[in-house]
């Protein structure tokens, strides 16, 4: 995994373009080498330090599984598992992303400039099966809503803001890095050794893992 994402490491994430055609070279070479997406899933009960990072949000009823993370270049690559009944909030991002579905289908909605403290209209709306893959700049506003079952993996710049906006019908509340959840929060999102070894079960039932 480090030899392919380490010529990120000095990419201007504010450069879409440049974004797209880097990442999207990374994500076809972990996925067109089964072994190195196997090698990271495999090795996370023995790394600590990325299995802390994983997330079981039952709430928004998706798995996250970090499987590289750089501090110095902020940049992290994380495997997404959606479970029955995920469905976003329309919100954007701390961080410019790229994605690539490995399995299943999501339904996605991009969203329009609006006033400050209003829902923004919907401007695209799209569905995205395997083979599918696109880059978000940090300040786009979307909405995903996932058939059981899929997956992608998405590759992640570094946090460039403090917090990213998440629209309601009621209200427009901000999202923090998860370094300012509570113990509690922390607690609810925690990715045990049961849920992780169920989760490789999965992703090698389902041909992810080779």
């Amino acid at each position: 995994m480090d030899e392919i994402i380490e010529p990120l490491h000095l990419l201007d994430w504010d450069d879409i373009g440049a974004v797209e055609q880097h990442t999207s070279a990374a994500l076809e070479q972990i996925i067109a080498r089964p072994g190195v997406l196997a090698a990271a899933v495999r090795r996370l009960p023995e790394r600590p330090e990325l299995l802390r990072l994983c997330e079981h949000q039952e709430f928004y009823s998706v798995d996250k599984l970090v499987l590289y993370s750089d501090e110095d270049s902020g940049i992290r690559v994380r495997l997404h598992v959606f479970l029955p009944n995920h469905s976003d909030q329309p919100h954007n991002h701390r961080w410019t992303f790229a994605t690539s579905v490995l399995k299943g289908e999501y339904h996605h909605v991009l969203y329009g400039d609006a006033p400050e403290g209003t829902l923004p209209l919907i401007v695209h709306a799209r569905s995205e099966r395997p083979g599918d893959g696109y880059v978000l700049h940090h300040s786009v506003v979307h909405a995903v809503t996932a058939a059981p079952d899929t997956v992608s993996l998405m590759i992640r710049g570094p946090a460039v803001k403090d917090r990213s906006v998440v629209f309601t019908r009621q209200m427009v509340r901000w999202h923090y890095s998860a370094t300012q959840d509570s113990v509690a929060d922390t607690a609810n999102k925690e990715l045990t050794p049961a849920r992780l070894a169920e989760l490789t079960d999965l992703l090698e039932e389902w041909g992810l893992l080779g």
